[in-house]
């Protein structure tokens, strides 16, 4: 498979899509976490927790050298996202994304 294409119009035809496309709502906006720090600080450790316990779960698959889940237990990973779920609450994503929301309606209402 070539993933260059060397036919002009397949780099014209990309060009004239970005062209088309909507702009990003979000675009030039940035989150401020000071006002929450204590959340932040406690959600970003339990969502790097998730991310620990994932790695733990893929493996490589030694015939096609890819990574995947192949011995995760379905009820356990089932009964760790509602504990993860429910840590994100305990450690405020809820004033996270109130806060979020705060300042972003704040930054569209001047831009």
């Amino acid at each position: 498979m070539n993933f260059f294409p060397e036919d002009e119009d397949w780099y014209a035809i990309i060009e004239k899509s970005y062209e088309a496309a909507d702009p990003d709502p979000l675009q030039g906006f940035i989150f401020n976490p000071v006002p929450i720090r204590e959340q932040w600080e406690a959600y970003n450790q339990a969502a790097f927790l998730l991310g620990s316990v994932q790695m733990i779960h893929k493996e490589m698959d030694p015939q096609t050298g890819r990574l995947g889940v192949y011995e995760a237990d379905i009820d356990s990973m089932d009964q760790f996202w509602d504990q993860y779920q429910k840590s994100m609450k305990e450690n405020g994503i809820d004033q996270i994304l109130s806060e979020v929301n705060r300042q972003y309606q704040e930054w569209k209402s001047v831009n």
